[in-house]
């Protein structure tokens, strides 16, 4: 099963969850009838440390700012 499919059942069975969905293909190589939920990142390999980092505080709400207060 693709990873949004494998998501959405997962959500089905224990309610909201972020997600960051990692792949070396671009967002246009996945399926069309693809969809990515809204509390969900995409990020494409690959990536940096502070890709990474800067997904997850985005998940998370969170700022730059915020963090080094």
């Amino acid at each position: 099963a693709s990873g949004p499919l494998t998501v959405a059942r997962i959500k089905a069975i224990h309610g909201p969850l972020k997600t960051i969905f990692i792949s070396g293909h671009t967002r246009q190589h996945w399926s069309a009838g693809e969809v990515f939920p809204n509390d969900s990142v995409f990020l494409h390999k690959p990536f940096t440390r502070a890709q990474l980092g800067s997904a997850i505080r985005t998940l998370l709400g969170e700022t730059a700012a915020e963090l080094s207060d």
